[in-house]
């Protein structure tokens, strides 16, 4: 979204700066230090409104206490919902501790760096996972496809 707003801007300042130098170049009006002026004053308000910016609180997901618990960890409190659908497993043990939950992740970030190399006591319950990233090198577009509702992982503050 900043890149659009980037683009967005330097679109305009194109733009603009063309029609000022069109304006600018207009020597047989007569009053062309005014229209000099105008024109400046016209591309400065334009840009001063395109370059604000609204920024919108992010509101974090607020979860009904019933259908879920508190879990308290490194960085805080999380509510984890008592039925979790569409995790993602951050790394290989949280994938054990799903799957032993008889948990199934709909993505798997592996720390092999090979989609097909897992643990011999994995072998045969990850089909049908998919693969969203390689060695700590989560692909967030793969995840943020999937919708997951829950990622579980290992890390510190």
């Amino acid at each position: 979204m900043i890149y659009q707003l980037g683009f967005a801007i330097a679109a305009i300042a194109s733009s603009l700066r063309t029609f000022a130098i069109n304006l600018i170049q207009l020597r047989h009006h007569t009053h062309h230090h005014s229209v000099r002026l105008t024109a400046l004053a016209v591309i400065a308000a334009l840009l001063i409104v395109a370059c604000q910016s609204r920024i919108v609180p992010h509101q974090a997901l607020q979860l009904d206490p019933s259908t879920c618990h508190m879990v308290e960890h490194s960085m805080g409190e999380t509510c984890v919902p008592n039925d979790p659908e569409r995790i993602i497993a951050l790394y290989t043990p949280p994938l054990a501790a799903l799957l032993s939950l008889d948990i199934k992740p709909v993505g798997l970030v592996p720390v092999t760096g090979v989609a097909d190399e897992f643990p011999s006591y994995l072998e045969g319950k990850v089909e049908g996972i998919e693969i969203v990233g390689f060695d700590y090198e989560p692909n967030l577009e793969k995840i943020i496809q999937l919708k997951p509702r829950f990622d579980f992982g290992l890390g510190s503050p």
